[in-house]
């Protein structure tokens, strides 16, 4: 059996978060009649798409070893990080 370190169980989670983030639009009690999920998020299929991407990308990240989980992290960090920021000075 393989052993996992701590980041590679990260990337494990966050590969679990990514397929409930694809999910959440598509549970009926969750969205509003505007189809905005939890009352702040307009999300479209292809938020659903880079989410599940992004999980499948985490889960690949592991699978391979501990250095493309680094890599996955520094990537996906900078790219979600840069989404964030965006989104926050496009609704000023």
């Amino acid at each position: 059996m393989k052993k996992f370190l701590t980041i590679q169980n990260f990337a494990w989670l966050y590969a679990a978060m990514f397929f409930v983030l694809g999910s959440l639009r598509h549970i009926p009690f969750i969205n509003d009649a505007n189809g905005v999920t939890l009352g702040i998020f307009s999300l479209q299929w292809y938020d659903d798409l880079l989410h599940y991407a992004s999980g499948v990308w985490a889960a690949i990240a592991v699978w391979r070893s501990f250095k493309d989980s680094v890599f996955y992290f520094k990537l996906f960090g900078f790219i979600y990080g840069l989404d964030g920021v965006l989104g926050f000075l496009a609704h000023l």
